[in-house]
């Protein structure tokens, strides 16, 4: 059984919370068991805390540990309180499943910054080695602006943490450059997000004499560069005198809102709350196109579940995004922090001949669960054999 420890993951309080990391576990339990321990600190207005033990309903060889845990509110320590009590429970669930399964030939590390630091006490303490996966933005050059640096000591930490690593394997090759950068990681091997295939699929259908309907995606925070996007829009109702429908789906934010009013494009857009992966699936479905302008990314797991869905993809032109998909009748690339480009760019796509979903989404069967899920099992029999 491998032996996963995931810094986010899905859970009762954050649903979305790191759900492509669950879904690298669903794609490689194809192919091997799987048992994921993630620790989550109850919010302070909530008080039971508790450890789940459950096996997944659809995936049979997955397997969770869920502790969720509180901490004693001291103003100015809550937060390292916090950070040293979630490693002890990392470090005693981790006891738990060597006294139940055996000593696991490695551990597989989801986000470095706090599991990784159980991860060296078990490869100094128990000679365990480890790998991380990665998928954090904070390390990107372009975060610095939007995201909270993570200082000078921490960077030392994190450079011990991935020194140590038997593998890194970054979610692409951007990512792949930066921590080679920043930390000196030696050894890397990208291995993609992943879309589930079984929810993400197309239908066809056809866009002659309708009103063209976009879907956006996103948290709406400053990385997905939402202001933007919206400006883009505005420009393509005002002046290319073109109508549309535009669905957002993410967090309430007054502040998108207001700007859509002062744009003059409030009628055009239809606001929907977080929601799960079906229902996204099917308001992609009855979309026409995804639209993405972030800044920046790691990867983007929304362009290839789009793309699975049939939909052509406008996105910023930035290198992770020029990384994996290509230019063409699919994928339409906008400059990056250029709301006019962007919508000429919208424009062409309204005025484009339209591509079949079926052949959108044969490029996606790339990052499905059974290709994925193997190039991991690929990965291990290499880290064991160097081991």
């Amino acid at each position: 059984m491998i032996l996963w420890l995931a810094s986010w993951f899905p859970n009762e309080y954050n649903p979305l919370a790191g759900d492509f990391i669950k879904r690298h576990a669903e794609a490689l339990s194809l192919y091997q068991r799987v048992h994921v321990i993630h620790v989550e600190k109850i919010p302070n207005d909530k008080k039971a805390a508790k450890t789940v033990e459950e096996t997944d309903a659809v995936y049979p060889h997955l397997s969770y540990t869920l502790k969720y845990y509180s901490v004693v509110q001291i103003e100015g320590l809550e937060r390292i309180l916090s950070f040293v009590y979630s490693l002890l429970l990392y470090h005693s669930f981790i006891k738990d499943f060597i006294k139940k399964n055996g000593k696991p030939k490695f551990l597989h590390i989801h986000i470095a910054e706090r599991c990784g630091w159980i991860a060296l006490y078990f490869k100094w303490f128990h000679r365990i080695p480890y790998i991380i996966t990665e998928q954090h933005t904070i390390y990107l050059p372009e975060a610095k602006k939007y995201e909270k640096s993570i200082g000078f000591f921490r960077s030392i930490f994190l450079k011990l943490i991935y020194k140590n690593a038997s593998l890194v394997t970054p979610v692409s090759e951007t990512l792949a450059n930066t921590l080679k950068e920043k930390f000196e990681v030696k050894k890397t091997r990208v291995i993609y997000n992943v879309v589930n295939t079984s929810i993400f699929y197309p239908v066809e259908k056809s866009r002659e004499n309708t009103t063209p309907v976009f879907i956006h995606i996103s948290t709406l925070t400053p990385q997905k560069n939402p202001e933007q996007m919206l400006k883009a829009f505005a420009l393509l109702k005002h002046q290319y005198q073109t109508n549309f429908i535009l669905h957002i789906v993410g967090p309430k934010r007054e502040y998108l809102a207001e700007l859509a009013e002062r744009l003059n494009i409030h009628d055009n857009i239809i606001w929907h709350q977080e929601t799960s992966q079906p229902n996204l699936a099917a308001l992609m479905r009855n979309a026409d196109a995804f639209v993405l302008y972030s800044r920046y990314e790691t990867f983007g797991c929304v362009n290839i579940e789009a793309m699975a869905c049939g939909l052509p993809v406008i996105v910023s032109d930035i290198p992770v995004f020029r990384e994996y998909l290509k230019e063409g009748a699919t994928v339409y690339f906008a400059k990056s922090e250029n709301p006019s480009d962007l919508a000429q760019v919208l424009y062409s796509f309204v005025n484009s001949a339209p591509v079949s979903s079926e052949v959108i989404s044969k490029y996606a069967l790339q990052f499905d669960y059974e290709t994925v899920g193997k190039q991991i099992e690929e990965v291990y029999k290499e880290v064991i054999i160097a081991s």
